[in-house]
């Protein structure tokens, strides 16, 4: 029998041929479904379902401050809000910003547990972002938001944070950009202010030799106790020399000049030789006493004071009248340096012990005078340089509150920015800052009122005589910057209520040694804080820190809890985590000076390599520039020695900061767009911190073959 043969192939590919291929290959097909339904049951029973939380949000109006006329303005949603509005909120919804404060705000543990505490701040924002869906119906007012999660309890506390960090972000942009603009504004002229002030202090400094009134007055008064004491002695000696001298006979036989003739033998051509008198012998003795004296007077003022001071000069001038007396005698009478026996103590001659006296009584006498005159010299130049010390001191008085001023304006863009949430809730605030226009600026665009003083003791005793003590104080990234730190915490416990609690945060100097961030130490911080110190100055002021947390900013930071020492309310119960950080902080070795001590030696170590890298780079004709003109990368740049000579150029997006110069080492400030003008080989992230943000907004300089380099905690080149 023959086996049926396939439909000739003629025409095109038909319903036969479809069935033939089926028929022919039945199992093939039936074994090939069953797997794949297999597999899609497994798929199906074996995953995990993903939870969608859903919020819509009603635009009902926007309220603008305009930058001109800082005059309010409301766009109504009557007829449907305009398409740029609607179009900002969807930019503010899918901004990385607003990702990165709700993965701040819920912890980078909760929302990436199988991280284990390998992930960052930015995996945490990205995960938040790639698992969002924002949307609008064209027509109509309402945003749709939408966040999935395999947590379903997850789901809702993202979402929960999402509106409310919204809301948060919807106010900053919109009710307060000028306001923010205003104070960028007034930053700026209080850094120029603050420039202004240093180059006066600088040239006064430099022009006078001062530093400071201490400095100033300090070695003259020094030098005039020491004179007084050696004008006392030698008035004392001068009396016991002029009682020595009266108890000796005056010598007789002296010729009418008070000199004698030598005999000359008869016949002899050679001029008489004149006898030196024992006047002019005592004289000398006198000089050659005072010249000696003099010479160690000025050793001793050479030791205290700068070259070229007066005291000096006066002293100088007093040794060169005596050297020129001496040789003048010594030209009228050249014996007084031939015959050893006219100056000896040892001398034989009868008058000796008289010329001795008159001699030693001269030279006490010419001391007297020296010490009065360097005295009267003392006192003018103290008075001078008292005037010059205390201008240099009004004028560091002036700098440091043009310092203050310029801090609290620069971390204060965003004042009034957290009690403006509490308010929103009907709750009394109250600000204390001690910026005027800042406080202006909390209190005009969002109802904040302050008042305009540093915090302190006497603040705090008049806050409380008004009837104004809180349950809740709080700051943050506020400690680091106080002058008086004791001052401070003791105007805390005063205007701290019975029941009250206080809240700081502030960079944690464990993180700061761990992970080797030096170039986070610069002038405006007068701590650097560990919670065993703090917790140590809170207790001497009569305050108990009872809970503490970790957070990831500025480099990692602590947020303390505290009240009274008395207090008993339970909310307050000293927790496990006050416990668990000593103990960290104890094993890590912050209460072990050879912690500190090696600490010094990696910052030089880094230093050394990233000098090496950059000369390295450079010897290969490569170009590296920089990125952040922030205060960090000053410190680091100015620290290491780095100049124009290894990095071209450094970009910031403030175009305040634009077309100046890295304080101390004069590299120049342009623009983001000035990176992909260059195209440089290697760009330098000066804020570390920041790296996988500006990485990722720079990531077109990969394409040219340009790699980014980190110097802290140690010098990397990323991948």
């Amino acid at each position: 029998m023959k086996k049926s043969e396939p439909p000739s192939a003629k025409g095109t590919f038909g319903v036969q041929d479809v069935l033939y291929i089926l028929f022919k290959h039945k199992w093939k097909i039936l074994l090939l479904s069953l797997l794949g339904f297999a597999g899609s049951a497994a798929v199906y029973l074996n995953r995990k379902p993903l939870y969608q939380t859903e919020a819509k949000l009603l635009l009902k109006y926007v309220l603008v401050r305009e930058n001109v006329d800082t005059s309010l303005s409301q766009i109504n949603a009557g007829g449907g809000m305009p398409d740029y509005v609607m179009n900002t909120e969807i930019e503010i919804l899918k901004s990385v910003d607003l990702s990165l404060a709700v993965a701040e705000a819920v912890g980078i543990e909760r929302i990436l547990p199988e991280s284990k505490g390998q992930a960052s701040l930015a995996d945490a924002a990205g995960t938040i972002l790639a698992n969002l869906e924002v949307g609008i119906v064209p027509g109509n007012n309402v945003i749709h938001v939408m966040y999935s999660n395999a947590d379903k309890a997850m789901s809702t506390v993202i979402m929960k944070e999402f509106i409310k960090q919204y809301f948060a972000k919807h106010l900053e942009i919109h009710r307060s950009a000028a306001a923010f603009d205003m104070v960028s504004k007034q930053a700026e002229e209080a850094r120029i202010r603050l420039k202004e002030t240093e180059r006066q202090l600088d040239k006064l400094k430099t022009d006078s030799g001062i530093t400071s009134l201490a400095e100033a007055t300090g070695a003259l008064s020094s030098q005039r106790s020491k004179t007084l004491e050696d004008l006392m002695k030698a008035k004392a000696e001068l009396a016991e020399a002029e009682a020595r001298m009266k108890s000796l006979d005056q010598p007789s036989g002296l010729a009418p000049d008070g000199g004698k003739v030598a005999a000359v033998e008869p016949g002899s051509e050679a001029e008489p030789v004149r006898q030196v008198p024992p006047q002019i012998v005592a004289e000398y003795k006198s000089m050659l006493e005072i010249v000696a004296f003099l010479q160690k007077r000025d050793l001793e003022l050479r030791i205290k004071f700068k070259p070229g001071n007066r005291l000096i000069m006066l002293n100088q001038q007093q040794m060169s009248d005596n050297e020129a007396k001496r040789r003048a005698l010594v030209a009228r009478y050249p014996q007084l340096t031939t015959d050893a026996s006219l100056v000896s103590k040892d001398s034989t001659d009868p008058q000796s012990g008289l010329m001795e006296a008159q001699a030693h009584l001269a030279a006490i006498k010419a001391r007297v005078d020296v010490y009065g005159e360097h005295l009267d010299e003392i006192k003018k130049q103290f008075n001078e340089q008292y005037a010059i010390g205390a201008e240099i001191d009004v004028m560091e008085r002036k700098k440091q509150m043009e310092d203050a001023e310029y801090r609290s304006l620069e971390l204060n863009l965003k004042n009034g920015y957290l009690l403006q949430h509490f308010k929103g809730k009907g709750i009394p605030v109250l600000g204390v800052e001690p910026a005027a226009n800042v406080a202006k600026v909390a209190w005009e665009e969002k109802g904040i009122p302050s008042v305009v003083k540093f915090f302190g003791v006497e603040t705090a005793n008049e806050l409380v005589a008004t009837g104004k003590s809180a349950d809740l104080l709080m700051g943050n990234n506020v400690m680091a910057h106080v002058p008086d730190i004791n001052d401070f915490i003791g105007g805390l416990k005063i205007a701290l209520k019975p029941e009250g609690v206080i809240t700081f945060e502030f960079p944690h100097l464990q993180r700061l040694i761990d992970e080797n961030q030096f170039d986070t130490v610069y002038h405006e911080h007068f701590s650097y804080l560990s919670f065993l110190a703090v917790e140590k100055m809170f207790a001497h002021h009569g305050l108990t820190l009872f809970d503490v947390e970790q957070l990831p900013t500025h480099g990692g930071s602590l947020r303390i809890f505290a009240r009274h020492t008395e207090s008993t309310a339970e909310k307050t119960v000293v927790t496990d985590r006050v416990e668990a950080m000593r103990k960290q902080e104890t094993d890590f070795g912050l209460t072990d000076m050879e912690t500190y001590t090696s600490f010094g030696e990696k910052v030089k170590s880094t230093k050394r390599k990233l000098l090496k890298f950059l000369i390295e780079a450079k010897e290969a004709g490569k170009s590296v520039v920089g990125y952040g003109a922030a205060a960090k990368g000053v410190t680091l740049v100015n620290y290491c020695g780095v100049r124009d000579d290894l990095v071209d150029y450094v970009v910031d997006k403030s175009p305040y900061k634009q077309d100046h110069f890295m304080p101390g080492v004069r590299i120049p400030i342009y623009g983001p767009e000035k990176i992909f003008e260059t195209k440089p080989d290697y760009v330098l992230i000066l804020p570390w911190n920041l790296k996988k943000e500006i990485s990722g907004e720079m990531a077109k300089v990969r394409e040219w073959g340009g790699r980014f380099v980190v110097p802290i905690p140690e010098v990397q080149v990323l991948d």
